[in-house]
């Protein structure tokens, strides 16, 4: 039977009956619930005394630390077959920011990407495994901190997410370029639904080095399109045909439902690494990137849904 505990500064509890953990590299907070059903009612009244919104708390399951945040909401209700239940929601401390107000403007010139995050995350430890040096960058008043991020991380060419520990990681895809393990028809996985992404209409604009003689008022931009119908403009540094073929590059989007949180190697599925996938019907590439994982356990089963992409020519 599966442990899931939560800890925080002055209580511990267990015996939780089950839990849905979600995360992706494009999500700046993760989150997940644990609920509490086959159990007598005092015992979950007591729960709901202890357990208090805003706590600073540790989900951890069989002891691998799963997420650090805060215990954002405590309701009870009843399950499917009319017993008494607990439910617990969590949430990274990133996630009280994301939605908040950039505030005041401010444009950044020759300022590396971490830089730039820790004044948008203020109060947020950051781990920064891959960096980037941005010409220029500019904040508005108008966009939330997420969307400023979000665009940060596009113009940077950085994956920034939430890690296990609750600091905000800011990386490059896979950058250990090399796989790990398997998901494989007749082995762990139980399911799989597949989605092409098409080709965007996209046009990438930059400005154009300066020079001595130019001032920057004066500075001039230049764009790339991939065609007449435009549904996307990104903002880059290179304004170059090679950056324009990586934006508009066709992927695959695929979910695989899987019976464990494992690859066949027995290790715990990571975000940011490459799996081999095996089946020849409906898995028909060789490595794809995990870019999300819902982890659930239910009454001490385990499965997972775990979300890949890769090129369509990737081999």
């Amino acid at each position: 039977m599966a442990e899931i505990v939560i800890r925080t500064s002055s209580y511990e509890i267990s015996l939780a009956d089950y839990l849905v953990l979600q995360s992706g590299i494009y999500q700046l907070a993760n989150s997940a619930v644990v609920r509490y059903v086959n159990k007598d009612s005092e015992s979950l009244k007591k729960l709901k005394e202890i357990v208090k919104e805003g706590d600073s708390a540790r989900l951890s399951v069989d002891g691998q630390v799963m997420l650090t945040g805060q215990i954002a909401d405590v309701w009870t209700d009843y399950s499917e077959h009319d017993a008494p239940a607990l439910t617990i929601r969590f949430k990274l401390g990133a996630a009280a920011i994301v939605n908040r107000p950039v505030g005041t403007g401010k444009y950044y010139m020759n300022q590396k990407a971490s830089a730039i995050l820790a004044e948008l995350f203020a109060g947020i430890s950051l781990d920064i495994r891959q960096d980037a040096t941005l010409k220029t960058f500019v904040t508005t008043g108008m966009e939330t901190v997420g969307e400023a991020a979000a665009r940060l991380a596009e113009v940077s060419g950085l994956l920034i997410y939430s890690g296990a520990d609750g600091r905000l990681i800011a990386d490059v895809k896979n950058p250990d370029k090399r796989k790990i393990g398997w998901l494989a028809t007749g082995s762990n996985v139980l399911g799989v639904s597949k989605a092409n992404r098409p080709r965007r209409g996209v046009a990438i604009f930059g400005q154009k080095p300066l020079d001595d003689d130019t001032e920057l008022d004066d500075a001039v931009y230049t764009s790339l399109s991939s065609g007449s119908e435009i549904n996307e403009m990104v903002c880059v540094d290179d304004v170059s045909s090679a950056t324009l073929s990586s934006y508009c590059r066709e992927t695959v989007n695929q979910e695989v439902e899987s019976v464990n949180w494992f690859n066949t190697d027995g290790a715990l599925l990571e975000l940011n690494q490459w799996i081999g996938t095996a089946d020849a019907w409906a898995l028909p590439f060789r490595e794809m990137l995990i870019c999300s994982l819902v982890f659930r356990l239910d009454d001490g089963a385990y499965s997972s849904v775990v979300g890949l992409e890769g090129g369509v020519n990737d081999d």
